[in-house]
């Protein structure tokens, strides 16, 4: 972000500088295309970052294990079908949202922190069991082996909702 301020800084510079006087219009024909190519290539760079996560993401299988890894928990959502991922062991894995997620199943979070550094327990909603939820992205059967969830809305039904208040508050 600061590299591309700098850029855009000098293109104004450049074009300042250029029009004031006859001898720099070198400045306005050379430099300012030069640093709009390079402004191109760091938005191309970080664009093409994006979606090698967002193809990754949409790679996971059932039976996978993923380890270590940070996710995007809205990401990991968006190429699927059915908007859910199923049968997949996650180990340390740090999840980030924001996104609601539902569960199905049986899903495991040994060891996992569900609140972050805050007690997050007003991201828990109870789903109506004759209403239809949209967007919302599912765990089915699922296993979270030393696991962080971030800023994510959890929709449980009446079993799960108890569950989920037994688990142990983030303190301070």
């Amino acid at each position: 972000m600061i590299i591309q301020l700098l850029i855009l800084i000098g293109i104004v510079a450049s074009v300042a500088v250029g029009i004031k006087t006859e001898t720099a219009r070198w400045l306005v024909t050379i430099i300012t295309p030069s640093l709009f190519a390079i402004l191109f290539l760091i938005a191309g760079i970080r664009l093409q970052r994006r979606l090698s996560v967002i193809d990754d993401l949409a790679k996971i299988k059932s039976g996978d294990i993923m380890e270590n890894k940070t996710i995007n928990v809205s990401l990991l959502f968006e190429n699927r079908e059915l908007y859910m991922v199923d049968n997949v062991t996650f180990i340390k894995c740090t999840f980030k949202g924001p996104c609601l997620i539902a569960l199905k199943g049986n899903n495991d979070f040994s060891r996992s922190s569900m609140w972050g550094s805050q007690d997050y327990s007003e991201h828990l909603i109870l789903a109506d069991e004759t209403r239809k939820y949209n967007g919302a992205g599912m765990f089915m059967d699922c296993s979270f082996k030393y696991c962080k969830f971030e800023n994510i809305a959890w929709l449980l039904n009446q079993q799960q909702y108890a569950e989920f208040q037994k688990l142990p508050r983030a303190r301070g």
